[in-house]
């Protein structure tokens, strides 16, 4: 059996995509992704950063 994580008729957001939903304060609709997000919210607010900031980050 195998599992995937993609739908085609949903796909994944890259996260390019969740970098612009968390500076713009959006949500995916999906538990896990909209705590991605949060956590992206919570890190850049700690550090006094843009979100973005992370986006090239190793």
């Amino acid at each position: 059996m195998t599992a995937t994580c993609e739908d085609s008729s949903n796909p994944l957001p890259s996260f390019g995509q969740l970098v612009a939903l968390a500076e713009g304060g959006g949500t995916t609709g999906h538990p896990v992704l909209d705590a991605v997000l949060t956590g992206l919210r919570q890190r850049s607010a700690d550090a006094g950063t843009p979100v973005a900031y992370y986006e090239d980050a190793p």
